[in-house]
Parts: structure tokens; sequence; C-alpha cells
């Protein structure tokens, strides 16, 4: 069985954009999949089109998304999220800017940056992600 759960290490404000990233990703590639079946109707190939996603976590307050395979269809999905992220509050997923606390960046909403952010690193863990990637 090739099923994997991927791990998150990232707080749950980053969880939709993370869920809509995944979501183009295999749109794409089950178009893509699709469309091979065709064309190896009519030509032969060995080639497959190959994607795993290997980790999910936060870096210098930005996400980070890290995989093999793809193309440039799937790395520019991953670029966006990775920008959509550093305007959104990593805690809340309300709209966020980055900024340095104490000793690391964070990006972080007006609320979040204003209250105790040290009670929400709580919520900054590994998180199994609900869905298998596959």
């Amino acid at each position: 069985d090739s099923s994997e759960v991927l791990m998150l290490g990232c707080c749950s404000g980053w969880f939709s954009i993370i869920d809509a990233m995944c979501s183009l990703i295999q749109d794409h590639i089950d178009i893509h999949s699709e469309y091979q079946k065709n064309l190896n109707r009519l030509v032969p190939s060995r080639h497959s089109f190959q994607f795993k996603a290997q980790q999910v976590k936060e870096k210098f307050g930005c996400l980070k998304f890290y995989y093999e395979g793809g193309d440039e269809r799937i790395a520019g999905v991953v670029k966006m999220a990775e920008k959509i992220s550093l305007v959104t509050c990593q805690f809340c997923g309300n709209p966020g800017t980055m900024t340095k606390e104490k000793t690391r960046f964070m990006t972080l909403c007006n609320a979040c940056r204003s209250g105790p952010y040290e009670e929400l690193e709580n919520d900054w863990n590994v998180t199994p992600h609900d869905e298998i990637i596959q």
C-alpha cells in the first residue's frame, strides 16, 4: 500500500491554505493521469507522472511544502500557497503580517499579535492531516 499520512508541522490557521493547495494539486494529477492514459493508447510510454508530498511545516513565519516530482504547475501552486501564508495569520487564518516575536518570525493578525501568543503556541505541534495523501 503506497498510502501515507502527511504530518503537518504548522498551526491550524494555515490549514485552509494547505487544503486548497492539495485540492489543486490533486485535480492537476487527476487530469494529467487521464490525459496520459488516453495518450498511452495511441503511443505506449513507460513514463508516468510522479508526485510525492514529503513535509509541510512553518519556517521563518512562512508555510513550506516539500515534495518530490511534479511539474511547473504544481511548483506554481506551492509557491502561491507559500505566498498566501505570508499574509495569513498562522494561528487563526485571518489576514496577517510577518513579524518577529522574541527570537522567531511569525505571521500574525492584530488580535493574535496583541494577545498572549504564547498560549496560542500550544496549537504549534505536528498534527496529522485528516486526509491520506496517495
